[in-house]
């Protein structure tokens, strides 16, 4: 009877409504329904600042009135055995800290000390942030005698723009109390403003929301875990009870929810004793677990494993194209949307997995004992052109090459032909699920394409698991802005596009008579599109790193002077020799210790424990994630450095996957952001100053999720440090120090770059840990090196082709041919073959660099230096003093020489080889004043002429009451 009308009730979508006579029979029927499932509750109240509330401060009857009754609902509470979660905004603690010294029913204590000591009850700041901010309050709580906790008690999530999600990612500091610094360590209570619809946002469980644009999206990459409120009412509670009776509730799954009490509803009458039959029914449930916030984090990392899990009260997914994509809803063994498909010979057996899963109860899982392929397959119709997502969670078991599984999209046409295979990377080994790699990954529907077939595909013996798949359309945005020439005048006829057509499509609009341009639909991925703006007679303007928010536009303005583009690209190319000797390399050992301090370690290596610019870390996200990382470590294995740094290496490898180029880099993969396609790529371009100003610090590569070798290399060492372990980064990856008791200790090496595609791709992980040759160049200060530098002081576009290394037997006939190729490398930038060389022989080894500096935001800087480094002398390398570089444009050479650096001497000296470069003749400049020479009259005469007489009028800008050549520069700066 119970069964069917609560079908009945699903079935027409109507409202959950569970009336006590039937929470009863319900709870009659829990052991047989319920098992281990389990739904932490939370009763959480708040009191808000005027004009909502009372002004306590000035209105002491308001303040004691309040008072009791907070003080007869705690009562209550405690002796329902429940636990209370009491959030107080600034006004109601400031009445506190003025008027109430305590009351013979609250122990002769203040209210909230009462709270807190007495009843044992969690006490949590609130805030609106008009005036007082959570810093504030926290502060305000801790002068009332109660140490503040770390939970943010509600806070706007929606709309984006609005979001203050992320401000809780770092340290608070008051505003009405500077001294105060308040650091959130739990989120709670998500919402919009008014809490008028947001029940989209609604979810029971606990996940670490990956930003401000994904409230509802877990990343472990987040610093912080929310507690889901489901809604925060009793209807909501019984919602949940309704669909654990329905089996939809994972055991293995936390629940949460939350009751929400204002405390003006307090003095309501009949308020309090309806909230306690509220309790009295509802405590029937033995399933029904009465936690805090902070118990709630606890339990979920302890009996959890911080699993995360998002049940959202709507549960639809509009962008999702798949039926059933998390294969929840089913019937004789067969999940609703879904096929099997064996194409070729038999073997592959399928079964609709009740027994592992990502979220919820199901996966599909596929078992092959032959060669053949199966599949679960979903055929969705599509867009011609439009850019889709597709990823999900993927797990294997003993699958052995050439087998593997894998997502894969089949496009269509008409006539039902296939026109093209899109594959994700293929995996083989055994891994659990996680989510695969690279994360939604996008791509374009080709032409003619009208339908998708989404495929789980198992190629080979072994077994395969997948869940929550997702296809779409790939959330996107606009970018938009006006073009005028530097003095506000509007400039029609510019043609603004995106640098390299992303996923194989021109992005781009031609200006209005207003200077407007508009360009949309553009795919939300890393903050790294390049806009270019040109016209004839104009000099080309470049913008980057430039990020598109879903159904956001991003504004980009161009100011663009008369005048010719520069002639050409600067490129510079490098060689140096070295004498490699063959040998083996370093293991990290198993009982290395921790010292307990930097004393611990040799004077010379304590300078990469020190925060810099690069390697950040003293960063506060750092230090916390650091200390996250380090409580997963056994508590007896903790001054291990074995162990911490595999903690360290592991966390880095199974959340932050290689920003590699996947699949081909033309159409319809071409994705522009992807940190190796800008900077080695043929076609690709990145943006910044340096390589050092384009790459992502820290906790930038966190919140992106991906990065190339040199990112992986500082956050590495950035974790390592914030840990006591020295680090330093090397070219392509890092190494850490290791050292025994009563012993000196040696560098070892660490490359997670590679260790994420080896696990992600293989299910290992170690690979990178250790093991790893002696590299030939390593930083000797706390500064990391990279594969070349240069200096620019406008940031424009740059492409590196990745350094490569060209081997020579190390005889005598070796030597002269490497020699003989660097003669030829100098002639023409073109590195020769080389020889082959076994691995365990000695040989000798030309290292070659190449970098490709675009001039077009240049503005006046005449000179670049370019530095590559050069082989360290070490155990493993000679350097063999033989150099060669190569330019396009060696006519603006001004001079070329090595720069040596010393300190500190722990392995030798580290040395670059600079070649600078005057580059005014390529920036379109003459003889323009007639003096025979090129100089900066020439420049201040250039100006003045794109000036004309009806141009912009130069002021005093320096401030020195002259109107001169230094005004004119400043001015010029934005040409």
């Amino acid at each position: 009877m119970i069964t069917a009308l609560l079908t009945c009730e699903k079935r027409n979508h109507l409202k959950y409504s569970v009336t006590p006579i039937l929470i009863f029979l319900l709870f009659c029927l829990s052991s047989t329904f319920y098992g281990q499932v389990q739904i932490y509750v939370s009763i959480v109240m708040h009191n808000e600042e005027p004009p909502g509330y009372p002004d306590f401060v000035n209105n002491q009857q308001a303040f004691w009135a309040h008072r009791a009754a907070v003080v007869d609902f705690a009562g209550m509470l405690k002796a329902k055995d429940v636990m209370f979660n009491y959030q107080s905004d600034w006004n109601f603690l400031r009445a506190i800290s003025l008027y109430d010294t305590g009351t013979p029913d609250t122990n002769n204590k203040n209210v909230l000390r009462y709270i807190k000591e007495d009843m044992g009850f969690e006490v949590d700041p609130h805030a609106h942030e008009t005036l007082y901010n959570y810093a504030d309050v926290a502060y305000l709580i801790e002068a009332c005698g109660v140490v503040p906790s770390h939970t943010a008690g509600g806070m706007i999530v929606e709309p984006p723009e609005q979001s203050i999600l992320e401000q809780f990612w770092q340290p608070i500091t008051g505003a009405q109390y500077p001294q105060a610094v308040w650091q959130a360590q739990i989120l709670w209570g998500g919402g919009t403003a008014m809490h008028q619809n947001e029940e989209s946002l609604w979810a029971s469980g606990i996940w670490k929301p990956k930003d401000k644009y994904h409230f509802l999206e877990h990343s472990d990459l987040a610093l912080l875990p929310n507690v889901g409120h489901y809604g925060s009412k009793w209807e909501n509670l019984d919602k949940l009870i309704v669909l654990a009776n329905d089996g939809k509730l994972d055991p293995n799954n936390i629940y949460t929810c939350t009751i929400f009490a204002g405390q003006s509803q307090l003095l309501q009458p009949g308020f309090i004793s309806d909230f306690e039959q509220k309790i009295i029914q509802h405590k029937n449930f033995s399933f029904i677990q009465w936690k805090g916030l902070a118990e709630v984090i606890e339990i979920w990392k302890n009996q959890y494993n911080s699993r995360p899990n998002i049940l959202k009260y709507l549960q639809n997914d509009a962008n999702n194209l798949l039926i059933n994509s998390s294969f929840e809803s089913g019937s004789s063994g067969q999940p609703i949307g879904w096929k099997t498909f064996t194409p070729g010979p038999p073997g592959a057996v399928y079964s609709w997995d009740g027994t592992k899963s990502v979220s919820g109860i199901y996966s599909v899982k596929i078992q092959n004992s032959t060669s053949g392929i199966g599949m679960w397959q979903q055929t969705i119709n599509v867009v011609a052109g439009m850019v889709y997502e597709l990823t999900g969670f993927v797990s294997f078991e003993n699958i052995v090459p050439p087998g593997n599984c894998r997502l894969q999209a089949v496009f269509r046409d008409s006539a039902n032909k296939i026109i093209q295979f899109v594959d994700l990377p293929r995996h083989d080994g055994t891994r659990v699920f996680e989510f695969d790699y690279p994360a939604r990954l996008k791509f374009r529907a080709p032409a003619n394409a009208v339908k998708a077939e989404i495929n789980c595909l198992l190629q080979g013996q072994g077994k395969a698991w997948f869940d929550d798949i997702f296809f779409g359309p790939a959330p996107a945005g606009s970018i938009s802005g006006h073009v005028n020439d530097g003095c506000g005048n509007p400039i029609g006829g510019v043609n603004v596009y995106l640098h390299g057509k992303p996923w194989g499509a021109d992005y781009n609009d031609i200006t209005d008579v207003n200077g407007f341009y508009h360009i949309s639909n553009v795919p939300v991925t890393f903050d790294r599109y390049i806009a270019i703006a040109e016209k004839n007679g104009l000099r080309t303007r470049a913008a980057g790193a430039i990020a598109v928010a879903e159904k956001q536009t991003t504004q980009v303005d161009f100011n663009l002077r008369a005048g010719s583009n520069p002639v050409d690209n600067l490129n510079v190319k490098f060689g140096s020799l070295e004498l490699n000797l063959a040998s083996d390399p370093c293991i990290v050992p198993t009982d290395a210790l921790i010292p307990s301090d930097s004393n611990g370690y040799p004077p010379e290596v304590r300078e990469y424990l020190e925060s810099d610019e690069y390697i950040k870390s003293s960063d506060p996200q750092i230090i916390l994630l650091a200390q996250q990382i380090f409580e997963t470590v056994p508590e007896p294995n903790r001054q291990n450095t074995y162990e911490v740094a595999w903690a360290v290496y592991e966390w880095i490898v199974r959340r932050i996957n290689h920003d590699e180029v996947f699949g081909d880099v033309s159409s319809p993969y071409r994705d522009v952001t992807s940190g190796i396609y800008q900077t080695i790529q043929a076609g690709g371009w990145a943006w910044g100053c340096s390589f050092y100003d384009w790459a992502y610090k820290g906790m930038e590569l966190v919140k992106s999720g991906c990065g190339i070798c040199v990112e992986h290399s500082w956050l590495s060492c950035a974790l390592l440090r914030a840990l006591n372990i020295p680090a330093r980064a090397i070219v392509g990856s890092a190494q850490f120090w290791v050292q025994k008791n009563n012993q000196y200790g040696y560098w070892v090496g660490l490359s997670t770059n590679g260790g994420s595609n080896v696990y992600r791709e293989h299910g290992f992980l170690g690979s990178g840990f250790g093991f790893m040759p002696t590299p030939s160049f390593f930083s000797v200060t706390s500064e990391p090196l990279l594969h070349e530098d240069w200096n620019m002081a406008d940031k424009g576009l740059w492409n590196e082709r990745h350094p490569w290394g060209v081997t020579y037997t190390s005889d005598s006939a070796g030597l002269a041919e490497a020699l003989a190729d660097m003669n030829d490398f100098t002639e023409t930038g073109i590195a020769g073959p080389g020889m082959s060389v076994s691995p365990a022989e000695d040989r000798y080894q030309i290292h070659y660099s190449d970098i490709t500096i675009n001039l077009y935001n240049s503005g006046f800087q005449r000179i670049i230096d370019v530095r590559f480094p050069i082989v360290m002398d070490s155990a493993g390398h000679r350097d063999m003093n033989r150099f060669a570089y190569w330019t396009n444009h060696p006519e603006c050479i001004k001079r070329a020489y090595i720069d040596t650096i010393t300190n500190p001497p722990t392995e030798g000296i580290q040395r670059w080889f600079h070649i600078e470069f005057d580059i005014i003749s390529l920036l379109r400049l003459s003889d323009i004043d007639g003096n025979g020479n090129i100089d900066m009259s020439d420049l201040e005469a250039l100006v003045l002429n794109w000036l004309g007489p009806d141009g912009c009028v130069i002021g005093d800008l320096d401030g020195d009451s002259d109107v001169d050549f230094i005004d004119i520069a400043y001015f010029a700066n934005d040409y």
